[in-house]
């Protein structure tokens, strides 16, 4: 009996941990240039395109943080660029030409999807039965709540 709680409580651990592995991110929108050959990037230039300045140096921030997580430098434009302006090409360019980038990434946020699901409390009752002899028919007609 003790080899077969073992056995259950490695199945149910070994399934917890299945579980529990990390999901892959889709990009389904994106594009590759098949001519381009060099390895990857070291400095980037992260510009985000949007409405509100605030939400644009939050963007752009957080885009920074998550490249430089993957081993490259990453800068955010809204310490080299304007704000609350159309750019233009000769803007742009300045400002990558001044810190000796060597690719830029603009970005903008299309949409944050959100879901959540209520899921009511409910009780389970499991009929259960006795063993031995005390209480007499009581445990019989009780009930576990599970």
């Amino acid at each position: 009996m003790k080899l077969f709680s073992r056995s259950l409580l490695l199945v149910v651990a070994l399934s917890a941990l299945g579980a529990c592995q990390k999901t892959t991110t889709t990009i389904p929108l994106s594009w590759r240039n098949p001519a381009y050959e060099n390895g990857g990037f070291e400095k980037l230039f992260v510009i985000g395109v949007g409405k509100d300045d605030g939400t644009r140096r939050l963007f752009e921030d957080r885009f920074a943080r998550a490249i430089a997580l993957e081993g490259a430098a990453a800068q955010a434009s809204w310490g080299h660029l304007p704000q609350s302006e159309r750019l233009s090409a000769k803007q742009i360019r300045g400002a990558i030409d001044g810190d000796d980038f060597d690719g830029v990434l603009i970005t903008r946020l299309l949409g944050i999807s959100q879901s959540e699901e209520y899921v009511p409390p409910s009780t389970h009752t499991v009929p259960t039965t006795y063993y031995g002899y005390g209480y007499y028919g009581y445990y019989g007609t009780s009930y576990e709540i599970v």
